[in-house]
This record gives C-alpha cells, structure tokens and sequence, in this order.
C-alpha cells in the first residue's frame, strides 16, 4: 500500500519529526572525521521550512501537490520520491540526480536545472523546456537527460521531440562557437582548425536535418528521395538537350516522365534493364543513393523497434 502525506511524518526545519534524528556529530576513526550525511526517508517535505536540501539524500520522500518556492536542491538525490502534481517555483536542481520518483503532472517555473541527471522518473518534459537556460551547450546536456529518461518511460513522442531539440541547441551551440559570440566561445573555438571542425560538425547536423529529420522523420527521407530522383532524371534530360538540341518540349518531358519512373525503380532496385540512353554517371549516382537512403530507412525501423 502506498504511503499518503498524512500518515507520513514531516520535515520541519530540515529535521524529522516523530522520527529520530540523525547525529550532527562526526564519527571519529584513526583521527579522521566522517560527518553523516543529511537523510530524509520516508516522510513528506510538503510542509517544511526549510529550503536547503542541498547535498540531501531524499528516499521516499513525499510532496504530492505541494508547492515549493525557493528550495534549493543543488547536489540533491531524490530516489523514490512521490511530488505527483506538485508545482515548483524558483527551485534550484542543478546537479540533482533524480531516479524512480513520480513528478506526473508537476510543474516547473523559473528553475534551474543544469547538469540534471533523470532516470526512470515520469515527468512532463514541456515543464523542464521552459526552463533551459539561455547557454545551448547546457540546454543540450538537460535534453539529453530527459531524452533518455523519456526511453525508459517508453514515451516515443517525447523521444522524437526531444531529439529535434537537442539537435537544435547543438546547432544554436555550434553557431555561436563559429562565430565567436561571448569570451567563452572565443576563447575556446578561436583556433583556425577548431573553426573547421565545428563548420563541419554543423554541416553535417544540416544534412542530418534536411534528409531524414535526425532519424525521427521519416516523410524528410521519403522527400529527399522523390528531390533527388526529380534532379537526376532533370539532368539526363538536359544531357540530352544539349546532344540533341533539335528536341522539342514535348519529347523532352516525355523523356523526364519516362526518366523519373525508370530511376525510382532503379532507386528501389527493381529495374532490371535500365535505359542505356541515361547516363552511366546517373546509374553510378543512384546506386550511391540507394546504399545511402537504405541505410537510413533501416536505421530508422531499427530505431523505432529498439525503443518499443
């Protein structure tokens, strides 16, 4: 049977009430002092005064509904901790490790989580969103977190979604490097081949972008493949205005008709004698092509299994 706020003792203070307390005074052995760590099991933290939990150790602990305005959490671990439509306000979880609790239906304003590790805990991923800071390179360490939380809970959505965002505060991250915006990027991209590095990093996040959404669109894919068919069967029809300039306009979009069904069975591999007219170029270009958009089709279904 799950434990309910009031038959749980409270935190008052930081100490617990009708529970016994904890010894302040460190333990001695051969000279060194090891000062016990501030604990808090299985109690609720809904009424407390305290704000510093800072370091704390937290299992089981309860604070369904509550709402908590200031209360630093920094270094915290919240193991089994039960905050289900809780709403928090000017809360600091910088470095807090949060494992197996419940924050279904809580909400976040103003927070601060940098550094945050999550797992294995429901939570509405929007609520953490709005509260990233404005520095991308830590905003993507927070989406990160909360993407593989989000595989754990087996929230797909949420997986995708996360994704496109990291992706997103990678690109923000690598822009500002590139240019240099702020000390810290100047000081740490200034060299000439760091700039290279990071140009070819962010070119290859724009392909990932453009062809297949990051692996988590697959319509970016198909477009990309119709695009890609569209230009090659373009190109065998220039090629052949250009060997026959008395082509008529007519001739010439049968050609690109007949081009563009042709290439899109090669692009599948289901042509069986291609049109010796096209180009040899064209044929080696598609076959490139299709080891390419069908690896990423299979990376894709992979994806999408693995995470069912």
């Amino acid at each position: 049977m799950t434990k309910t706020d009031e038959n749980l003792p409270t935190v008052v203070e930081g100490e617990l009430v009708n529970t016994s307390e904890r010894s302040k005074s460190p333990k001695i052995v051969e000279g060194v002092a090891y000062f016990t760590r501030r604990i808090f099991e299985d109690c609720s933290i809904s009424n407390s005064t305290s704000k510093d939990f800072k370091h704390a150790f937290l299992n089981r602990a309860s604070g369904k509904g509550a709402t908590f305005s200031g209360i630093d959490f920094r270094y915290a671990e919240l193991t089994d901790c039960y905050f289900h439509g809780a709403r928090f306000e000017n809360c600091n979880f910088t470095g807090a490790k949060i494992r197996r609790s419940n924050f279904r239906t809580a909400t976040f304003e103003n927070c601060s989580f940098d550094y945050l590790t999550i797992e294995d805990t429901p939570v509405d991923y929007l609520q953490v969103v709005k509260n990233l800071p404005d520095r991308p390179n830590v905003a993507q360490e927070i989406l990160h977190a909360l993407r593989r939380n989000a595989v754990t809970q087996g929230e797909m959505k949420a997986v995708r979604d996360l994704t496109i965002l990291e992706v997103n505060q990678e690109r923000e991250h690598l822009r500002r490097a590139i240019k240099g915006q702020g000390e810290y990027y100047r000081k740490k991209y200034g060299t000439f081949f760091a700039k290279i590095k990071l140009r070819g990093r962010a070119l290859s996040l724009w392909l990932g972008s453009v062809l297949w959404g990051h692996g988590e669109k697959i319509s970016r894919l198909a477009i990309a493949c119709l695009v890609s068919i569209l230009l090659l069967s373009v190109f065998s029809v220039g090629a052949d205005v250009l060997s026959s300039p008395s082509l008529t306009v007519i001739e010439a979009v049968s050609r690109f008709v007949t081009y563009t069904k042709e290439n899109f069975l090669n692009l599948l591999g289901a042509l069986q004698n291609p049109t010796p007219s096209q180009s040899v170029g064209v044929d080696a270009v598609i076959a490139v092509l299709r080891l390419i958009f069908g690896g990423m089709f299979v990376a894709y279904i992979f994806r999408t299994i693995s995470r069912r």
